[in-house]
């Protein structure tokens, strides 16, 4: 629910403002989860890739009226919610990553960032991957 159907009350209920502007742009906060298939993350997974698929239906269908719908995809991110994983699971995820680090809150406002600047006028429909580089 808070996933995925959450995200999609909200956006019924702004989408007659987001009309009203010249550019709008709805920003999806996903999971790399909702890209990479690991085991043990089924609902959490599944209810990320299913935010991810409305972001390119409703990119689709939005963009006659100039509103922009893109999705960002970040990997293990330095949050509070970690203490709820163990070490040897951050540590797996952290080496799955090229970089071998983790995402930051940082990182995940830049991409908010750059995608509500006129620098990214034309991406639409897009699950923008913050992991650092990964095999799949």
């Amino acid at each position: 629910d808070i996933n995925f159907f959450s995200t999609l009350n909200i956006t019924q209920k702004v989408l007659p403002l987001l009309k009203l502007n010249k550019s709008s742009q709805i920003i999806n906060i996903s999971s790399i989860s909702g890209i990479v298939s690991d085991r043990g993350n089924i609902a959490y997974g599944t209810s990320k890739n299913s935010l991810n698929f409305a972001t390119k239906i409703l990119a689709n269908e939005l963009a006659s009226y100039n509103v922009r719908v893109n999705s960002i995809a970040p990997h293990i991110t330095k949050s509070k919610m970690l203490k709820f994983m163990s070490s040897e699971k951050q540590k797996q995820l952290v080496d799955e990553s090229f970089m071998k680090k983790q995402c930051t809150v940082d990182d995940i406002a830049e991409a908010v960032y750059f995608l509500i600047s006129e620098k990214s006028n034309y991406i639409n429909g897009q699950i923008i991957r913050l992991d650092g580089g990964m095999k799949n």
